[in-house]
Protein backbone atom coordinates (compact mmCIF):
# COMPACT_ATOMS: atom_id res chain seq x y z
CA UNK A 1 0.00 0.00 0.00
CA UNK A 2 1.33 3.45 -0.98
CA UNK A 3 0.81 6.06 1.76
CA UNK A 4 0.22 9.31 0.48
CA UNK A 5 2.85 12.12 0.76
CA UNK A 6 2.14 15.79 1.91
CA UNK A 7 4.27 18.46 2.50
CA UNK A 8 5.39 19.01 5.93
CA UNK A 9 3.39 22.66 6.50
CA UNK A 10 -0.02 20.93 4.98
CA UNK A 11 -2.92 21.34 7.51
CA UNK A 12 -6.25 20.49 5.88
CA UNK A 13 -9.73 22.53 6.66
CA UNK A 14 -10.97 19.23 8.82
CA UNK A 15 -8.15 19.47 11.12
CA UNK A 16 -8.21 23.19 11.36
CA UNK A 17 -11.82 22.72 12.67
CA UNK A 18 -11.36 19.87 14.85
CA UNK A 19 -8.18 22.41 16.66
CA UNK A 20 -10.35 25.65 16.66
CA UNK A 21 -13.43 23.47 17.95
CA UNK A 22 -11.25 21.71 20.68
CA UNK A 23 -10.22 25.71 21.71
CA UNK A 24 -13.76 26.99 21.54
CA UNK A 25 -14.63 24.25 23.37
CA UNK A 26 -12.11 24.66 26.41
CA UNK A 27 -12.77 28.54 26.31
CA UNK A 28 -16.17 28.22 27.96
CA UNK A 29 -17.63 30.66 26.24
CA UNK A 30 -18.61 30.53 22.74
CA UNK A 31 -20.54 32.88 19.73
CA UNK A 32 -22.49 31.47 17.29
CA UNK A 33 -21.18 32.29 13.70
CA UNK A 34 -23.86 31.67 10.72
CA UNK A 35 -22.68 32.16 6.77
CA UNK A 36 -24.94 32.77 4.26
CA UNK A 37 -23.52 32.43 0.71
CA UNK A 38 -26.03 33.01 -1.90
CA UNK A 39 -26.49 31.95 -4.73
CA UNK A 40 -28.25 32.02 -8.28
CA UNK A 41 -31.77 31.17 -8.62
CA UNK A 42 -32.86 32.45 -5.02
CA UNK A 43 -30.99 29.67 -3.34
CA UNK A 44 -29.04 30.51 -0.29
CA UNK A 45 -26.31 27.70 1.55
CA UNK A 46 -26.08 28.39 5.53
CA UNK A 47 -23.51 27.36 7.68
CA UNK A 48 -23.18 27.91 11.25
CA UNK A 49 -20.15 27.05 13.98
CA UNK A 50 -19.69 28.43 17.29
CA UNK A 51 -16.04 30.47 17.73
CA UNK A 52 -14.71 32.14 20.66
CA UNK A 53 -15.77 35.18 22.27
CA UNK A 54 -14.69 38.41 20.76
CA UNK A 55 -10.90 39.39 22.44
CA UNK A 56 -10.12 35.83 23.38
CA UNK A 57 -8.47 35.27 20.03
CA UNK A 58 -9.98 37.71 17.32
CA UNK A 59 -7.06 36.62 14.55
CA UNK A 60 -7.35 32.90 14.79
CA UNK A 61 -11.49 33.69 14.96
CA UNK A 62 -10.78 35.67 11.43
CA UNK A 63 -8.45 33.17 10.13
CA UNK A 64 -11.41 30.45 10.42
CA UNK A 65 -14.09 32.35 9.50
CA UNK A 66 -12.04 33.32 6.26
CA UNK A 67 -11.33 29.71 5.56
CA UNK A 68 -14.77 28.42 5.58
CA UNK A 69 -15.85 31.24 3.43
CA UNK A 70 -13.42 30.16 0.97
CA UNK A 71 -14.22 26.87 1.07
CA UNK A 72 -17.92 27.47 0.98
CA UNK A 73 -17.41 29.58 -2.18
CA UNK A 74 -15.23 26.95 -3.93
CA UNK A 75 -18.39 24.04 -3.03
CA UNK A 76 -21.22 25.75 -3.21
CA UNK A 77 -20.43 28.50 -5.20
CA UNK A 78 -22.09 31.86 -4.72
CA UNK A 79 -22.13 35.68 -5.39
CA UNK A 80 -23.10 37.12 -1.88
CA UNK A 81 -21.80 36.46 1.52
CA UNK A 82 -23.87 37.32 4.78
CA UNK A 83 -22.90 36.93 8.06
CA UNK A 84 -24.61 36.79 11.43
CA UNK A 85 -22.49 36.39 14.99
Amino acid sequence: MIKPYYEKDFYPMAKALDDFDKMVRESGESVKITIIVERSGGYNYIYSYDALKDGVDDEYNFRIAERIVKTVLWVCGGYKIMLNG
